[in-house]
């Protein structure tokens, strides 16, 4: 894809005057411990959250890179198109994903940011299912074999054509496919509003954000195309050759669970994810 070089995901030490690394912290976070690892490896997703709080509005955290600088994505910025979360099982691909909820959501006020989300395991997004502390910025948790999942959809593409029409462009919202596994057996119209969200969601503020099985990724065909910018998580070579759209990765290297790479333009940068919570499972 040759939109692959026109990427521009921010990898910014301060997006502000004020240096993130003067705020207080959700916890002190040495440089490193006994085992080598760095600071930034042992952030919760609650406490890179907060580390990383003056991340500008219209933006949301994939990962903290190697140098320690967050890696944001400005969702005002159309030319990275729809994101794909690729990886084996516990790579880390539901973690990714909520973690660019939960920044979204952190970074933004509810009159900005709405939030969809379609998943094979609904319960892994139960906060915002429309209820408790994240209910203003929800647009419905839905399972990807309930009915209900393709009308959510085909709201969302009806809420961008009239914000198209009126040529408003102030609220953004995330379309999150936690697996595109009932895609091939939706409806006729929950496809083409589906398709068409993929090629004209971004210049609307509309952002479809999915993970997949690296198995699954390579079966999809023609709708993993529009997925411009991919995010590989742990998985064999041979797979991430065909996948990733760009040579140079060492895939099976990437910890599993913990690490993401994304390339930039110019060269593949590795992202670390916060470390799990709860019991949550996070495939």
């Amino acid at each position: 894809m040759e939109e692959m070089d026109r990427i521009e995901v921010q990898h910014t030490p301060n997006p502000t005057p004020v240096d993130l690394a003067s705020q207080p912290q959700a916890a002190a976070v040495p440089a490193g411990d006994a085992s080598g690892q760095p600071w930034y490896a042992r952030l919760t997703l609650a406490s890179m959250l907060e580390r990383f709080s003056r991340s500008p509005r219209s933006n949301a955290l994939l990962g903290v890179c190697e140098d320690g600088f967050p890696m944001l994505f400005d969702f005002t910025d159309p030319r990275p198109g729809p994101l794909a979360v690729l990886g084996d099982a516990h790579s880390g691909k539901t973690g990714l994903l909520r973690l660019v909820v939960h920044s979204a959501v952190r970074y933004n006020p509810s009159s900005q940011v709405q939030v969809a989300v379609i998943s094979n395991h609904p319960e892994e997004f139960a906060e915002f299912s429309g209820q408790g502390a994240y209910r203003r910025y929800s647009l419905g948790v839905f399972d990807s074999e309930d009915p209900a999942a393709g009308q959510a959809l085909m709201d969302v593409a009806a809420a961008a054509e009239e914000q198209y029409r009126q040529k408003k462009n102030d609220l953004i919202q995330l379309l999150v496919l936690d697996g595109l596994g009932f895609v091939p057996y939706a409806a006729g119209d929950v496809q083409l509003n589906l398709e068409w969200l993929l090629k004209f969601g971004p210049a609307l503020r509309v952002w479809p954000i999915a993970a997949l099985h690296t198995y699954a990724a390579l079966k999809l065909g023609r709708w993993l195309r529009h997925f411009h910018t991919r995010l590989i998580g742990h998985m064999p070579p041979e797979p991430a050759a065909r996948l990733a759209l760009q040579s140079g990765l060492d895939s099976q290297d990437l910890l599993s669970g913990r690490q993401f790479a994304v390339h930039t333009g110019e060269r593949w940068m590795k992202l670390w994810l916060p470390l799990i919570e709860d019991s949550r499972r996070m495939e």
